[in-house]
């Protein structure tokens, strides 16, 4: 029996399953997994280490020269412009850009 627990999650109450609680054998908890942060000790480091880390990241801004052209088509073109690059980058031919959906009464 898989509750879909996560750590840090309590169990539900008992009487909200109307079943027993299992045991520890019979619940998977999943793994959370992340990067620790890498730690300096600023004593041991170099005033160009500090400055390194102190800079700012680079932001590669190359890709704004491919996807301005293509923002200014959908500006100017509007769906059609859409339709025609959803076909060219995703490989799929819409029929419309927008679904509209009847909801019941």
């Amino acid at each position: 029996m898989s509750l879909g627990l996560r750590p840090g999650r309590a169990l539900p109450l008992a009487s909200s399953l109307h079943t027993p609680l299992p045991n520890r054998s019979q619940v998977r908890l999943s793994t959370i997994s992340c990067a620790a942060m890498k730690s300096y000790r600023l004593s041991e480091l170099s005033d160009a280490e500090v400055s390194g880390l102190k800079a700012c990241p680079r932001i590669d801004f190359s890709i704004f020269g491919m996807v301005n052209p293509i923002v200014e088509d959908v500006r100017v073109r509007g769906d059609v412009a859409v339709k025609d690059y959803t076909a060219k980058f995703d490989k799929v031919a819409l029929d419309d850009v927008v679904v509209r959906i009847q909801l019941c009464k």
